[in-house]
């Protein structure tokens, strides 16, 4: 799969803030730099103190940007100082589309921490703008409604790589570029989820008893994009919902289960190739998610 990257042509609708001039659709405006820029601050100078001062930079309402996913650019819009993605939007990105018409839709339910906020009416005539004047309706061809839905774009990017992560593992069982989960099999072939965070790896403590000797001081929760990762992991070995249901999980690190357990026990990494992927990849299309 093609890699991220984030780029940004700060623009609003027919005028380009670097220049001050009228442009027109299609044509090509300045690049610069989309990462760690949230607050784009800009300084100043107090009149007649000389004292330094920073602001936050303010965006006019019609701003929007390019994020390129994949082998497509995605435009993001602002609400107030944040960005955000259209859904609709990002699904035209041919991995996701792939996804939404043949995954199962639990796969989507593991993301059901991210925020989908409902647009605006003045987002609404944005987007169908940005769509229809910029973008000769690459990403619908029917209007943008309130019913549409945006997401952050750390989200958004967050979201495109646990698709694309899950996509490989269920097609290909391949290496992935980032691995941030996988599985640990005992000697005994006891397999294990883990996820990787602050290269760790983190254990959810369900799978190990009390009197297994696995410590129970040092406990700490998956939440979030992790627990995305960790519940998709379960899924693929049948574990009972009500064992990762919630938006949290209470893990271990594999160093603390390491040292529990007897010296001179076998470990080792792996990915099964038993695993349920049937039940959560289709051979035909079925479309699940509503944007």
């Amino acid at each position: 799969m093609a890699a991220l990257f984030l780029c940004e042509a700060l623009v609003r609708l027919n005028f380009d803030h670097s220049t001050g001039q009228q442009v027109t659709p299609g044509q090509s405006m300045q690049v610069i730099p989309a990462i760690n820029d949230e607050q784009f601050p800009c300084k100043t100078f107090e009149n007649n103190s000389g004292m330094e001062k920073t602001l936050k930079k303010q965006y006019l309402p019609g701003a929007f940007g390019w994020a390129q996913y994949g082998i497509i650019n995605i435009p993001y819009i602002y609400r107030r100082s944040e960005k955000y993605v259209s859904l609709r939007m990002l699904f035209a990105e041919p991995m996701l589309f792939r996804c939404q018409n043949y995954m199962h839709p639990d796969v989507f339910a593991f993301c059901n921490h991210m925020a989908r906020l409902p647009i605006t009416y003045s987002e609404m005539r944005l987007l169908n703008e940005i769509n229809r004047d910029h973008c000769d309706g690459q990403f619908s061809t029917s209007n943008f409604t309130l019913r549409d839905t945006i997401i952050r774009i750390s989200d958004a990017y967050e979201f495109y790589l646990f698709m694309g992560f899950c996509c490989n593992k269920l097609t290909t069982g391949s290496k992935f570029p980032s691995e941030r989960c996988s599985f640990i099999r005992a000697a005994d072939n006891f397999v294990v989820p883990y996820i990787v965070r602050n290269n760790q790896k983190i254990m959810p403590i369900f799978f190990f008893t009390r009197d297994s000797g696995a410590p129970q001081s040092n406990e700490e929760p998956i939440t979030g994009w992790d627990l995305s990762y960790m519940k998709f992991c379960c899924r693929l070995l049948g574990i009972r919902e009500e064992y990762c249901s919630g938006n949290r999980l209470t893990a271990i690190s594999f160093d603390e289960v390491d040292d529990a357990f007897p010296s001179g026990e076998d470990y080792e990494e792996c990915w099964p190739k038993n695993f349920r992927t049937a039940e959560l990849l289709f051979d035909r299309p079925n479309v699940f998610l509503n944007y």
